[in-house]
């Protein structure tokens, strides 16, 4: 007879049982750290981002040329 395949024992200790309900209740217990640590991430970024020194630089430049203006001389074609 076939032995059946037994389960790692490491995977037998790594919580058994949590679902994505507990996981939930769980940020929703500490609901106050995980918003702390989302705005200190946001403002931390909207610093940087605002005093950093820009590293790109543009140069544009526009060549106009004077055309003759095109009189119609009154014949439709």
């Amino acid at each position: 007879m076939a032995k059946e395949m037994e389960t790692p024992q490491f995977l037998e200790r790594a919580h058994p049982g949590r679902t994505i309900h507990d996981y939930l209740r769980i940020l929703l217990r500490r609901r106050w750290a995980v918003l702390g640590v989302f705005l200190l991430l946001v403002a931390t970024t909207a610093l940087y981002s605002f005093t950093a020194t820009p590293v790109y630089k543009a140069a544009v430049q526009i060549l106009i040329e004077r055309a003759q203006p095109q009189i119609l001389d009154g014949h439709a074609t």
